[in-house]
């Protein structure tokens, strides 16, 4: 092999040199296989080596054409579903965005979602744009920006939205009302009752350990006080609680007039105070 090797040296530098004289040619053969020495000599692997890097570099670059197979594969494949996902997808944010920007308009604010696009899926999201002010611009949501009770609202509202999407047996919200002043949380709670009321949707709850005076509600919304404490009856003395409270109840219907004139001066209003509802 080395013989070999060396007869492919001088046919190389025998090429390259064309034009020297022989004795530079056989000079430089001479320095070329002292330098093969040499290397062989300080580094007896080195040629076991060399053919075991290059044995790898050759497993290296299958594999990477392999993978490059794949990724162009998965491209394909993420081009073909993107086309009917990224549509379907628009749609609902559309949806979502009609919604969210009319309960806005409604409270004279403006609000938008947008569909938040990014080169890696994961990264895709929606982004909640609100403004609650006429002097101020369309601002994405965060805490850095809008105050505590406009982050409720947005957030209640934005909920409320994404109702006409969704499909669930009852509905459920906890305290949505803390942190809001007075005039947010009547406005949440009319946007509530508003939405919750109309026929053929899912039973909503709004637990809450307080509600406004003077909130208007309808026939539709049930009110129940929880009472807990070391005064509260036992549940065997509840019947009899609850038919002296109908007794009394009916007592004072009766002294009440055939039309009732509420806040909005209309005799024939569902609107109805509180303690005019069943108590069960």
């Amino acid at each position: 092999d080395r013989r070999q090797r060396q007869m492919c040296i001088r046919d190389r530098v025998s090429t390259q040199s064309t034009g020297d004289t022989l004795e530079q040619v056989d000079e430089l053969v001479h320095e070329t296989k002292a330098k093969i020495e040499a290397n062989i000599s300080t580094n007896p692997g080195v040629i076991e080596d060399y053919e075991k890097r290059k044995a790898q570099i050759q497993q290296i670059e299958h594999r990477l054409s392999e993978q490059n197979n794949n990724m162009d594969n998965f491209k394909e494949q993420i081009q073909k579903i993107s086309k009917q996902w990224i549509p379907e997808m628009e749609a609902i944010v559309k949806q979502i965005n009609t919604t969210f920007s009319g309960f806005f308009q409604s409270i004279g604010c403006q609000g938008e979602v947008d569909l938040a696009r990014h080169d890696d899926f994961d990264q895709w999201g929606l982004e909640i744009k609100v403004r609650f002010r006429d002097q101020d611009r369309l601002q994405i949501l965060d805490s850095r920006v809008q105050s505590g009770g406009e982050r409720s609202v947005s957030t209640m509202l934005f909920l409320i939205s994404l109702h006409e999407i969704t499909r669930c047996p009852f509905r459920v919200v906890d305290e949505i009302n803390q942190g809001m002043d007075p005039v947010n949380e009547k406005m949440i709670f009319e946007q509530i009752r508003n939405y919750s009321c109309r026929p053929g949707l899912p039973q909503y709850f709004l637990v809450t350990p307080k509600l406004l005076p003077g909130l208007n509600f309808t026939r539709g919304i049930t009110v129940h006080c929880v009472f807990n404490g070391p005064y509260s009856i036992h549940q065997r003395e509840w019947d009899e609680a609850s038919q002296l409270w109908r007794k009394k109840i009916g007592q004072s219907e009766t002294n009440k007039r055939p039309h009732s004139t509420h806040d909005n001066g209309d005799p024939d209003s569902d609107t109805v105070h509180p303690k005019k509802l069943r108590h069960e």
